[in-house]
This record gives C-alpha cells, structure tokens and sequence, in this order.
C-alpha cells in the first residue's frame, strides 16, 4: 500500500509553530494570578564561606509576606542525586533546599522571599543582614586534585567522590607495550551555561480545603517534577500535588532536573496560603541552574605499523560542582563507555574520576557526555593519522567496524546491531567534494581567507528514560486526541505524534490533538531531556492500521481487544551512519491485569479546548481515569542498547458500538 499523505516520514507543516511565531505561545511566566506573590532568593556572593543570618529588620518591611532560611525549612528532604554506581556505590554529600551555615558556591542559596511585589522582595533581599566569613575555596578540576587543593567537602578527601576504570587495563598495557607508536592528546570540555532564552519559572497554588498543590513551571517532566519535589522533598502523597508544564521553551537537558526554588515556592504557598510566583533572571540561571560539560581528558592510542587501532587509554576527570545534581555523577561515567566510537579497538580501559569544587552543580546538557566521547575519540584519531603520516579518511576505513562484524559488542559492552561506516564516510566524502577541496582552499587563500575540512564520526546511545503511558481518545466529532507524558521542549512531538496516529487512522495531522505536561490528566510521563522522545525511521506498515480500525469498527462488544503494535513507525533511529536502533520485540498486554483501574468505567474526559498549549482546567474533585472510550499506549527504551529501543502495545476497550452508531468508521 503507497503511503499515507500524511503519515510518518511524509512531509507536513508543523503544528507547534504557528502560536509560537505569533506570540502566542503559553510560558509559566505568563501565568500571572493577580492576587500571587512575588518571590526572590538571596544567593551567597561567594565561593565558600561560613555565615550567619539575621532577616529580623527585612520581615517588618511594607510588603514582604514570608522570608525562609534553612531553619524554616529543616524539615524537608534534599535533593537526590539518581544515579549511583552498580559496584561499590557512593554516599554523596547532601544538598539542601536552603544552605544552613555554609555556602559552597557562588550562588549558593541561604534565602526565600515572598512580598507583594517584585519592588518589595528586592527591597527584603537587601535588608537581610548576613555575615560571611571566607574560606580557602577551589576551581577546576586539575586544581581540585592537587594534594594542597582546599576541600569542598571534609567527607570526601581530595574532592574526589568516586575513581573507577572502565576495560581492560592490563590488555590495554600490553597493546601499548607492542605499539609501533603511540599518541596521547589533552582535551578540556570547558563549562558551559545554558542560557536559554526562557528563564525557569514557576507559580505554586495552594487550596487549603484539600490541602493540595498545584505547580506550573516550565520543566521538561512534569511527572519528574512531582515524584521528586513532591515525594522526596516535601514529602506528600502523589494525588496531593498536580504538576503543569505550559511551553517551556529551550530546555537543553538543563530544565529537567527539580531546583531548590520548586520547593520553595510551594512550602511559601502552602504556609501563606497564597499563590506564590517566582521567575529566574539571568543572574538567577547563571547561578542556580545546573550548568554543562566541564571534562578535562587525557587520551592515547596504541598503533601498530599499519595503522590498525591496537588499544586505547583514557583518564577522564569530570567537575560535578560543589553539589551532585540529579544525574551529574552520570554524565562523565556514561559516557566514557561510548568512547571506543565507530572503531574496533579490543583494548579499552579508562580511569574516570569525579571531583568537586567550588563551582555550580554540573549535570545533563546536550549530549550528557556523549559529545564529549565524541569528541575525544575523534581528535584521537587525527591525531593517530598526522603520527603515521596517513589520511584522516584512510585511517577511519582502516579501523571502522566492518559490517561483517555486526552485530558487535564495544570493548565497553556497547552493542552495534548494524552499519557500514565506511560506505558512509564515502557518501559524506562525495557530498562535501572532498577532492577539490584544494582548489577551494587556494581560491579561498587568493581573497585573503583561510578555508578548512575535517572529517568526524560518532554513535549515539539513547533510550535511557524508562516507561510511560498514553492514550488515544476517539471523540465525538470524529476527531483523535492523544494524551501522552513526554514533555516537549522544540522537539516537535505535536507534530510527530499527530503523524503516527493520523496514520493509523487515516486523518489529516490537524484532526489529532496532542496534549501533554498535566499529572492530573496523565498518569506517567517522561523527559526527552534535549532530544526527541522517539526516533521515527520508517513509515508504518499498512497492517497496523487497518487491524486497528477493524478493531472499531467491527469487533465484537468484550472488555479488551489486543492490536498489532505499531513498532516500524516508532523505531529508534542512530545517530551515526547506517547504525540501527538494538529493539526488543514489541510487548503484549490486555486486559484489567495489566491496567488495575480499567477494571471499571470511568466518567469520561472534558473535552480539552486549547490542544497541547495550555493545560485546560479539569474537575479537581474526581481521580483522572481513562475513559471508556481510549487506547493506551505504554513505551519502554532499553538502556543497553545503541539507540532508542522503543516497544509499543495498544490496549483498547472495543468501540464498536459506538463507532457502529455515529457511522464514523
């Protein structure tokens, strides 16, 4: 069957975009109650200091409502660090909503303050009396080793809080002890701040009469945001806190993660009882959020006379900051396993260290330290070809894994199910004429001007984020609504979403609605951090499609009916040349034992009025269930593989004589 018009892999207009490039895209900051508070945080200008705090005269001035300090807070739980080594864990230091006693960097957080006005919160921070007296403090991670180095934390001599290898060390000393030469390079990963255009934000409402929260903030996981602030940290129930994530803007990775000011705002919230809103400025992100990279990596390779890859060495060293954010210890350790890249090294080993210093919290941004593996191993390479005296292109193809040796398992258990790398290289060699580069750059030196080429390569690993749960609602004007837990920030899922179920169906993409980021309307969510949640690289096929509408429309009346999966159109796509995605076949499940809550109906859904934008105000008194009338979908991604590794099962309750009578199927 030809494909659908408008179906996965066909071109359409985006759906996202039209608000957007009008000005009329949703952000927490635009949600502005006219009774909320204003709410500001003192930060410590320092990078380590001991101090003490007195906020007596700034409570008694025109308009403030509500100032906390670590003592008001005592009782809640810090923030969690979520990644722990599988083989001799460590205990890391804890991170505190307020710091009591001692700052650790310059940003550190020692104040709350809610006023009735921006003016008036200003007006507190700066009547709030503190005294600092400083202590020796350190930056960057060569300087943190050093045996004199102050320490960030007494606990965790020589600010190291693990050093663990990665391979074989003694296979790859014996490589390099054959070596025909060797190379080694020092690659620094400097810091990096985000700097998105929207600034995090979120307004927290409290309704005394349930004792309840509602949290708008501009995240990239509402379901995230409740497990950890909610649960964790303030210590509630789940159905006593709903989440809303509006358009949250660029995110990056940097949005994901739970921020002291979360928690704040709700203990402000619930203690006032009043609506309390807090907004970052550049100084806030610059300061507070957790920030990118910051690696510094010694790399060498063993070569023998040909210039075959014999094995490679790293030391990697990665800045987690004065704290350990959300999944900060993981970036350095979880990338290290993809620095073998696209090459058949049999010895591996690297030693990677995480260290602290006087700095912000590091943790996920762009890649989370796969770039950073890319980057290494490439800059090895050339420099591997200018030591033998070959080509930067010759070398690749003398040590890419050859699609013969598919599928195959990396030095760091990494499995590659597919690819012919050297095909690639080839296609992207004839792409970029890379043979009259010469001419290009002799024309180019004639006008003054200095033109370069370079070549690169990497692989990915994706899929890291676990389960989650959508429905597909039929409604009564024959539309399709989808809702579904991954949190869009620019990746387009309102488009891509809309494509696989139009397909299914058989509409145009704009009679799907996708709605996402509420806890209230669903049940489980995920982050697609700064990628896209899926990786489509096929249209599905037609079988799916028409057993899911025969389902409909003609079977039976029973409780459950079992559908194909529709796994070709949610296959995971790599991120290097011909490299697919590791997937588990698709899973299976019906009926009430797979889903408790289906084992009765339902009320159904108000009809959401504003798609995806705007979150839409639902009963507040009644548990969201799914309605009698939907699809659940749940996905899971495996953490092993190459890629994205998406399964897919549809649970439906038959339709049939619904459908039967509004003569819509």
């Amino acid at each position: 069957m030809a494909p659908v018009k408008f179906g996965v892999g066909q071109s359409v207009l985006r759906k996202e975009d039209d608000a957007l490039i009008r000005g009329k895209g949703r952000y927490t900051d635009d949600f502005a109650p006219s009774q909320a508070l204003h709410a500001l945080v003192l930060r410590s200008p320092h990078a380590h200091a001991k101090f003490t705090i007195d906020a007596t005269r700034a409570r008694g001035l025109p308009g403030v409502a509500l100032i906390l300090d670590a003592r008001d807070v005592g009782d809640l739980g810090d923030l969690p660090c979520l990644f722990n080594l599988e083989v001799n864990p460590f205990t890391g230091p804890p991170y505190p909503i307020l710091a009591k006693d001692e700052v650790r960097h310059v940003g550190d957080a020692v104040a709350f303050v809610v006023a009735e006005t921006i003016d008036a919160a200003r007006d507190a921070i700066e009547a709030i009396e503190v005294e600092w007296t400083p202590l020796p403090a350190v930056v960057g991670v060569r300087n943190a080793i050093k045996p004199d180095a102050p320490q960030v934390w007494p606990q965790h001599a020589g600010n190291v809080l693990f050093d663990v290898s990665i391979g074989d060390k003694q296979a790859t000393d014996a490589a390099f002890a054959q070596a025909h030469a060797t190379v080694e390079i020092g690659i620094v990963n400097p810091r990096i701040v985000t700097n998105f255009m929207e600034t995090r934000a979120v307004v927290c409402e409290y309704d005394a009469r349930r004792d309840h929260l509602t949290m708008t903030v501009g995240s990239q996981g509402s379901h995230r945001i409740r497990e950890i602030i909610g649960g964790m940290v303030l210590k509630i129930p789940p159905e006593k806190m709903r989440v809303i994530c509006p358009d949250v803007g660029g995110g990056f990775g940097t949005k994901l993660f739970p921020y002291r000011e979360y928690a704040l705002a709700a203990v402000a919230a619930r203690k006032l009882r009043k609506t309390v809103k807090w907004t970052a400025d550049r100084a806030d992100h610059f300061m507070g959020d957790a920030q990118g990279r910051d690696n510094a990596t010694t790399a060498r390779m063993a070569l023998a006379e040909d210039g075959k890859f014999l094995g490679m060495d790293v030391d990697l060293i990665g800045d987690m900051g004065a704290y350990l954010s959300t999944f900060g210890p993981y970036i350095p350790h979880g990338g290290a396993g993809m620095l073998p890249g696209l090459y058949d090294i049999k010895a591996f080993h690297c030693r990677v260290r995480t260290v602290f210093t006087n700095t912000v919290p590091v943790d996920a941004y762009r890649g989370a330290g796969r770039p950073e593996a890319a980057y290494v191993v490439e800059r090895l390479v050339d420099a591997a070809a200018r030591k033998l005296g070959m080509t930067v292109d010759a070398i690749r193809r003398k040590n890419f894994i050859p699609p013969r040796a598919m599928p195959y398992t990396t030095a760091t258990g990494k499995i590659y199910d597919s690819g012919d790398f050297a095909a690639h290289l080839k296609r992207a060699m004839e792409v970029g004429e890379w043979k009259d580069f010469g001419k290009r750059a002799k024309a180019a030196k004639k006008q003054g001007l200095v033109r370069g080429i370079g070549l690169a390569s990497y692989v990915e690993v994706c899929g890291t984020m676990g389960e989650e749960t959508a429905q597909v609602l039929l409604d009564p004007n024959g539309d399709v609504s989808v809702l579904i837990g991954t949190q869009s920030s620019g990746q387009g899922h309102q488009t891509a979403y809309a494509q696989i179920v139009a397909e299914q169906f058989g509409l145009p993409p704009e009679r799907v609605h996708v709605f996402q980021g509420d806890t209230d309307m669903i049940a489980t969510g995920l982050a697609p951090a700064d990628r896209p949640r899926f990786r489509p690289a096929a249209s599905a096929s037609s079988a799916p499609r028409a057993s899911l509408v025969k389902t409909f429309a003609t079977s039976p009346p029973r409780r459950w009916k079992r559908v194909p999966a529709i796994s070709k159109s949610m296959m995971a796509r790599s991120a290097s040349p011909a490299l697919i995605a590791r997937s588990a076949s698709p899973i299976w499940r019906s009926g009430p034992a797979s889903m408790p809550h289906c084992s009765r109906p339902a009320p159904p859904l108000p009809r959401p009025t504003a798609p995806f934008r705007t979150a839409p105000t639902w009963p507040k008194s009644r548990s969201i269930r799914p309605p009698a009338s939907s699809i659940s979908s749940t996905t899971s991604s495996s953490t092993t593989s190459a890629s994205r590794s998406i399964r897919c099962c549809w649970q439906a309750r038959s339709m049939a004589e619904r459908c039967r009578g509004s003569g819509r199927l």
